[in-house]
């Protein structure tokens, strides 16, 4: 039930964050402290304000408990890379306390985010994949790190007002780190500011862990078992595989110096673009976005000192393109599932051909047949296809008032 003493949640979270400061690896900074302090003071005004507003609303707040498997699996395997990567680079260890911190301002960050436009919160695992992710990319040096803390706050931020209609519900369409990694790489980038972050040690130290790539398939293949992600992954790497060969015939060089996939990116193939709560649906949707990141990757232009993560920018607006079946599917809406005149519509297979959907891929295929339809007329067209094929004889096939739906009509 919906009660003002859920805000304890935030509060307490709020006041870990307070004490984090006092750590010895925030304490000896001054400014690192103060990044800290700022954020506890911006996250302290939020939930009084919102006490305030729901108090003179006489309503409260509730929270939902949702364990997702795509959460702490995702979790699990990320902090197996930062404990066998910290172990040959030690500033990974030093990052532990600010890996907590994030973990802190996220989880009080998205309640009083979800609190402010709906009076119920789903706690999980959710931002512990989200700030591993992100951090296994991307971080601030400690004289910069309250972008670290407005870097999270934006991903956060494009997960709950970036969404769109998929399976009924309401849900984000990017992966809040890839969404937030991409923003601020163009921005540091563009500023040419990558100085301020670790981004360019992060990408070159990976390989000092022996059997890295070994290392990180293996993590890959448990997430491969447990989601179907592997075609995103399967295409990414064919097509950077592809790209360099030929670059090498044509320039006579390698286009990467250390591998044919540098292990920042081989990374990113397993366990950042394979987000399954983001990742397209359909097997040439998931196949088109693999290749599509393989060539965002597989840049013309060499960025000398730059974040890996600027490569997801390029990824980010293709989502919604890899996968139009959802996007026909939002425009049209389901056509009823029964033939007008009663006779069941067959199974016709799966995917994008399968009954109640409209198949956008199949539209995208046929563009020539991607004309709206009439509803108020379908029924009267339907039955006129119907008794056409009855006058005919044999079985034939008759496409239906949906461009994508074959009708097998018989005597």
């Amino acid at each position: 039930m919906p009660s003002r003493r859920a805000f304890g949640a935030p509060l307490a979270l709020t006041f870990g964050l307070l004490l984090l400061s006092f750590a010895p690896r925030v304490h000896d900074n001054p400014l690192l402290s103060r990044s800290f302090w700022g954020a506890t003071l911006a996250l302290l005004l939020w939930q009084v304000a919102l006490f305030v507003s729901v108090q003179r609303a006489g309503m409260g707040r509730s929270l939902q408990p949702a364990m997702r498997p795509q959460h702490y699996l995702q979790a699990l395997m990320q902090v197996a890379v930062f404990a066998y990567w910290g172990y040959y680079w030690r500033p990974v260890y030093d990052h532990v306390w600010l890996l907590v911190a994030q973990i802190v301002f996220a989880y009080t960050f998205d309640m009083l985010l979800a609190w402010s436009r709906r009076d119920r919160y789903v706690i999980g695992f959710g931002p512990f994949p989200i700030i591993f992710s992100t951090n296994l990319f991307l971080w601030f040096r400690d004289d910069w790190f309250y972008l670290q803390f407005l870097m999270i706050a934006v991903g956060f931020l494009g997960k709950e007002f970036v969404r769109w209609q998929r399976d009924g519900k309401r849900v984000h369409i990017f992966n809040p780190s890839a969404f937030s990694l991409g923003l601020f790489s163009l921005v540091l980038i563009g500023t040419n500011t990558t100085d301020l972050t670790w981004g360019y040690e992060i990408a070159t130290t990976l390989t000092l862990a022996p059997s890295i790539y070994l290392f990180l398939f293996l993590l890959g293949l448990v997430v491969m078992y447990f989601f179907s992600i592997t075609l995103v992954s399967g295409s990414a790497a064919i097509t950077l595989f592809g790209l360099s060969a030929l670059y090498s015939a044509w320039a006579g060089v390698p286009y990467f110096i250390d591998s044919e996939i540098p292990a920042a990116v081989f990374l990113g193939l397993f366990l950042l673009v394979t987000d399954p709560s983001t990742s397209p649906r359909t097997p040439l949707g998931k196949t088109l976005f693999g290749a599509l990141y393989g060539f965002g990757v597989f840049r013309p232009v060499h960025a000398a000192r730059g974040p890996r993560g600027a490569d997801l920018l390029r990824q980010a607006p293709v989502r919604a393109a890899v996968e139009p079946g959802r996007t026909a599917d939002r425009q049209l809406g389901p056509l009823p599932r029964r033939h007008p005149v009663g006779a069941p519509l067959g199974r016709m297979g799966s995917g994008p051909f399968q009954p109640g959907t409209h198949g956008g891929l199949d539209r995208l295929l046929r563009p020539n047949d991607g004309d709206r339809i009439d509803r108020r007329n379908a029924p009267r067209r339907r039955s006129a296809l119907l008794e056409a094929s009855l006058r005919r004889g044999p079985a034939k096939r008759l496409r239906s008032a949906s461009p994508d739906r074959v009708l097998l009509l018989r005597r």
